[in-house]
């Protein structure tokens, strides 16, 4: 098993467009103007570009498993806060398996390669798998889902280390 950047393996951004598409992007309003094909065409761009957004891809077999983002921005109200950590997917398969926790580690590591020293994520699902499993990370604010305004999303920070 590997930890590739998606610039590595390009034939990979049609199973990460749509893998981000099932996941996040269908449930988003039509105005948005999000769809499976501009899901996938955003990953290509990603593996062409050694720019913000980047992609990490889990390899094994030479099939795609899992993978994660690092974005400069991910919400519009939050665009002083940079980079974000995004779409962390794992193939339902090889779920339990701590390759959600190895995206991660992945993740901060090329995030104090290209210099920053803070990481910020937001999650709908997720918030106690982040504040368990991923030491350090904590809750700033809570902010009303842009899908379900009635429910509360949790804004949360890590301060990242160089001894990762």
């Amino acid at each position: 098993m590997n930890i590739l950047n998606l610039a590595r393996k390009p034939e990979f951004a049609d199973i990460c467009g749509a893998w981000s598409y099932g996941q996040w992007g269908c449930h988003l309003p039509s105005s948005w103007g999000v769809s499976l094909e501009s899901s996938v065409e955003n990953y290509k761009k990603r593996a062409l570009s050694n720019q913000l957004p980047q992609t990490w891809v889990v390899v094994e077999d030479n099939k795609c498993i899992g993978m994660v983002s690092l974005k400069q921005n991910e919400l519009e109200q939050y665009n002083h806060l940079t980079p974000w950590v995004g779409s962390l997917f794992v193939h339902p398969y090889y779920r339990r398996s701590g390759l959600g926790q190895k995206l991660m580690t992945a993740v901060e590591k090329e995030a104090l390669n290209f210099g920053f020293t803070d990481l910020y994520l937001f999650s709908s699902d997720a918030e106690k798998y982040y504040l368990d499993h991923h030491n350090g990370w904590e809750v700033l604010e809570r902010f009303p889902d842009p899908i379900e305004p009635t429910k509360q999303i949790p804004l949360m920070k890590k301060k990242l280390s160089s001894r990762q």
